[in-house]
């Protein structure tokens, strides 16, 4: 336990961003089936698919849980734009303390995620010499 406790549980709210691709329809089918299926019962937890690369002459979209922001390019290359892109829509429509970014072929354990102890961190997830790179996934506070 770090030297302030703070669970996200009780004390905080969250967004997942999840970055996926318009092709990946099935992982996205297969997580709202397996981990998200119960993340009605975290009130305090919010979630977003965003994809990018669709052509349409708009901002954003937003389909039932799946943001499409058509000017971030929908490829491997540009995942960084499109991690901002997760960052800017959820600042824009969430009241949120954390938020937690992964892909599309990441499993979470909600109940693990709900309760992981922050320790007031404001980032939390793998440094590559001065880049942030999630791994399974990275934690970022609101003020970061």
């Amino acid at each position: 336990m770090g030297f302030f406790f703070q669970t996200i549980k009780e004390n905080m709210n969250l967004v997942i961003g999840i970055k996926s691709t318009i092709k990946f329809y099935n992982r996205r089918k297969r997580m709202r089936k397996t981990w998200l299926k119960n993340i009605n019962n975290y009130p305090n937890v919010n979630y977003f698919f965003l994809v990018g690369g669709v052509n349409v002459c708009i901002n954003e979209l937003v389909i039932d849980d799946i943001v499409v922001d058509p000017h971030c390019p929908d490829n491997y290359e540009f995942i960084p734009q499109k991690s901002w892109s997760i960052f800017c829509y959820a600042i824009k429509n969430f009241i949120f303390d954390y938020i937690f970014l992964c892909d599309d072929d990441t499993f979470v354990n909600l109940d693990r995620l709900i309760n992981f102890d922050c320790c007031g961190e404001n980032y939390i997830g793998q440094d590559i010499g001065n880049y942030a790179s999630g791994g399974a996934g990275m934690f970022l506070s609101r003020i970061s």
